[in-house]
């Protein structure tokens, strides 16, 4: 081994159920519980690549500003880890919805994206919901399901597995 030059991490992969990593330090952890979540298409998609654009054109001139911004949405998901570990998932679903207002916040929210977040917050089946992805367009996420939004709005069957990724073609 050359001096200096750190091994590289060992990355064990996770196939099944909940997941919890950090970029720094490097970890990667299966997390406990299979929660029932709901997944919902909006129609359409914006490219990521734009999304990242528009939200760093709109970050210009408040840079400080949106750097708290993101330090706050990693203390939501550190805290979204732990309720998971504790099966909280009331807990979760409100965390969902704190880093759904930081999403907002962010600009990455629509008035469709909005329209679906509120009413699924509303349903009895819902403990929480957010958007998914990098934002303007694609899936809102629902911890729990709500089959009336599924009327106005595409589901996409998903559910948590123990058992891994399992794809069906019909």
């Amino acid at each position: 081994m050359s001096r200096g030059v750190a091994p590289a991490p060992i990355w064990r992969p996770v196939s099944r159920g909940l997941v919890g990593y950090s970029v720094s330090p490097r970890r990667i952890d299966a997390l406990p519980g299979l929660p029932p979540i709901g997944l919902y298409y909006c129609g359409y998609k914006t490219p990521t690549p734009q999304v990242l654009a528009r939200v760093a054109e709109a970050s210009a001139g408040f840079e400080n500003l949106n750097a708290q911004l993101y330090r706050l949405m990693g203390a939501t998901t550190e805290q979204a880890e732990t309720a998971i570990l504790r099966q909280d998932w009331p807990a979760l679903g409100r965390l969902m919805n704190v880093y759904q207002g930081l999403l907002d916040a962010l600009g990455v929210n629509d008035a469709t994206l909005a329209q679906m977040v509120y009413r699924l917050r509303h349903s009895p089946g819902v403990q929480g919901s957010k958007i998914s992805g990098s934002g303007l367009g694609d899936c809102v996420l629902a911890l729990g399901r709500d089959e009336q939004l599924a009327a106005d709005f595409e589901s996409i069957p998903v559910a948590v597995s123990g058992e891994g990724v399992s794809i069906e073609y019909l």
